[in-house]
């Protein structure tokens, strides 16, 4: 049996997603790929990424605990093809803005001979999944402003 074949009778949906849209590339927008996300969204594997939210519908942990804060479930979500728009995931989103735009945060970049060093890893995993989850607002662009202005 070939490896594509093997791939695509996996239990994991987002298996199966990741063949059709980075293998054969299949748009985003068609039929089987939204049935593919709708399968992803109800997954054992997002229910247990998304278990840890409070009656709020944040994760009780600070956004960037590895791996298993709201920074880290966002980008693990938009990686795996979880569908755009959902807005049961705002909170989550609110929870990194509060992070990545906190003065605390702003604070702990630091500047040698007028450049910026920074691993922009933080803020570009979030302009990533802000994007990818359909999520992104005008603080989306900010982050972007300011990965520009670290060059």
């Amino acid at each position: 049996m070939r490896v594509i074949d093997r791939l695509f009778k996996s239990d994991e949906p987002s298996v199966r997603f990741k063949v059709l849209v980075n293998v054969l590339g299949k748009e985003l927008g068609s039929a089987p790929i939204k049935k593919l996300q709708k399968e992803i969204k109800t997954s054992p594997r997002v229910r247990s990424l998304l278990s840890e939210r409070d009656r709020n519908r944040e994760i009780p942990y600070h956004p960037y605990a590895k791996w298993y804060g709201a920074h880290w479930v966002l980008a693990d979500l938009a990686d795996i093809g979880y569908p755009s728009g959902d807005e049961s995931l705002l909170p989550l989103r609110e929870q990194v803005y509060k992070w990545l735009l906190s003065k605390r945060h702003e604070k702990s970049i630091r500047s040698i001979e007028g450049r910026v060093r920074r691993c922009a890893s933080q803020e570009a995993n979030a302009v990533y999944y802000l994007h990818t989850l359909g999520l992104a607002d005008a603080r989306t662009d900010e982050l972007a402003e300011r990965l520009m202005k670290w060059q």
